[in-house]
């Protein structure tokens, strides 16, 4: 969170899985519109044509677990709390929540 605190207001952008799943090309104008980079009107288009090529599970599906890799549920959360509150909060402000 210091790094949050330090890049300073607008340098970073939540931008939660959901909504990326839901609205790939919404999110995408998001971000643009947030950080004001110009957007070509035709990264609609190509965005549109990279999601028909690439779906969701085109490689199978993966499935992974904490406990794969040794970790704990609750300690997980516990040591995120901080971030996902936050993440949660930009997400709410920036209208993407999932």
């Amino acid at each position: 969170m210091a790094v949050h605190a330090a890049a300073g207001p607008g340098r970073i952008l939540a931008v939660p899985y959901e909504a990326v799943r839901r609205d790939p090309v919404g999110t995408v104008r998001r971000i643009h519109a947030h950080f004001d980079p110009p957007y070509d009107p035709g990264t609609d288009a190509r965005i549109g044509a990279w999601l028909a090529r690439n779906p969701q599970h085109k490689h199978g599906v993966h499935r992974y677990s904490l406990e794969q890799f040794g970790l704990d549920a609750e300690a997980v959360r516990r040591r995120f709390a901080a971030y996902r509150a936050w993440a949660s909060a930009q997400a709410d402000r920036d209208g993407a929540t999932p």
